[in-house]
């Protein structure tokens, strides 16, 4: 009797649980492969998710960026059956795994949100990934935000260890200025930006980065970026912690003033009047040529190269 031998079976690949570049076709998404850092092309379907991956990317305590990583089931405040998928799923030297939901601060804190946001976050309690919410407050914080986006660039540059090794002996105890440096070891600007990018060498990440910024060797001054940076940063940190806790805020003052989003960040105009616009009387009166026109018809002889023709009386 001839036995059956059972074929091999395939190991599965790593991929995302949600596939949102063939998904969402009409959708403004794209991904990110990042040799060593992301097994798969990491995916963003929004503007914050796009810059969280360098951000992401650039920390020296990220070991892995893994985007739409699983698929779970909860139960919600009424005790319904949904489910939910994480946007990133971010592991750490340290060991550590970081479920990681990327929002806009101004749509976190409303009474439906919450529900949401709570019920989610108490499904991963008893689990050993640890949940953090990260907001666009805390993606776009300055002047690291300009820094990540320019660093990004040299993510995948072809530098070698040698080359790095050759920088290091330039290197003093002391930060040194990167115009210096590039004289000192002959090399282009984009040179030492990629030797930053790829982490051989360190910025202080509250300052500006140009030709004139320090630069050291890891943790001689200058300490890498890490995750924990990002997610602790703003004023708004306590509020995101105790909600990724499954715990409702209490400081309502504070939420009331996180709803008001981008509003804060506007600078003052013409129509930032902060106690309103004066009510004196105005100089004179408009004549009658001057009042705006009200219908479409009045209007239309304003638009330029237009010459309409004359209304008709019936």
């Amino acid at each position: 009797m001839k036995q059956h031998t059972p074929k091999p079976t395939k190991a599965k690949e790593v991929s995302p649980a949600r596939n949102l570049i063939k998904k969402s076709p009409f959708r403004t998404t794209g991904g990110a492969f990042i040799a060593g850092l992301t097994p798969y092309a990491a995916q963003w379907e929004s503007y914050l998710e796009r810059y969280a991956i360098p951000t992401f990317a650039l920390c020296h305590d990220v070991q892995s960026i893994l985007s739409q990583p699983f698929t779970e089931d909860y139960k919600d405040s009424l005790g319904k059956d949904r489910s939910y998928t994480p946007d990133f799923l971010i592991k750490t030297t340290q060991g550590r795994e970081l479920v990681i939901e990327i929002k806009s601060l101004r749509f976190m804190f409303s009474d439906k949100a919450l529900d949401i946001h709570i019920a989610i976050a108490n499904h991963f309690l008893p689990k050993s990934q640890i949940f953090r919410f990260c907001v666009d407050k805390q993606i776009e914080d300055q002047p690291r935000f300009n820094s990540v986006k320019l660093l990004f660039r040299y993510v995948t540059s072809n530098i070698s260890k040698s080359f790095a090794d050759t920088i290091s002996p330039l290197m003093s105890n002391e930060p040194i200025a990167i115009s210096e440096l590039t004289k000192l070891a002959k090399v282009g600007l984009g040179d030492i930006y990629a030797l930053i990018a790829q982490k051989y060498l360190t910025i202080d990440w509250s300052e500006p980065l140009s030709k004139d910024a320090y630069v050291s060797l890891p943790n001689n001054p200058f300490k890498g970026l890490e995750i924990d940076d990002i997610l602790s940063c703003g004023q708004f940190s306590n509020l995101l912690a105790e909600l990724a806790m499954g715990i409702r805020p209490a400081d309502k003052r504070l939420m009331a003033s996180a709803q008001i989003g981008r509003r804060l960040d506007r600078s003052a105009g013409a129509f930032s009047v902060i106690t309103g616009f004066p009510r004196t009387a105005p100089i004179r009166d408009l004549k009658p040529n001057e009042h705006p026109a009200r219908s479409a018809w009045d209007r239309a002889d304003q638009a330029p190269g237009r010459r309409p023709s004359k209304k008709t009386s019936n």
